[in-house]
């Protein structure tokens, strides 16, 4: 956590966005789509980053409402569900 800026994942994000939606058609057809696939494997106390979250989610569900399918994380543990607990907090109830 905190060795690449928060910001500088949040525009890689909002640009492999947007590259899904202009090369992969995301935004057409049924559904107009798309999944996170969060791999937690190895992951453990030391490399948890709630504010990375915190500043990334809410983001997607802003500038591209309807197009955040669903979220799968895996796999999940006590760790996961004590950041989520606090993540949570932070995101609208239509999330």
């Amino acid at each position: 956590p905190g060795q690449i800026p928060t910001e500088t994942w949040r525009r890689f994000v909002v640009y492999n966005a947007e590259a899904a939606i202009r090369d992969l058609g995301v935004a057409d057809g049924p559904g107009g789509q798309f999944s996170l696939v969060v791999d937690r494997s190895s992951s453990g106390v030391r490399n948890q980053d709630p504010a990375l979250a915190i500043a990334v989610l809410p983001a997607l569900v802003q500038h591209y409402p309807g197009l955040l399918g669903e979220v799968i994380v895996a796999p999940v543990n006590g760790v996961f569900w004590a950041v989520w607990r606090v993540v949570s907090l932070f995101l609208g109830a239509e999330t």
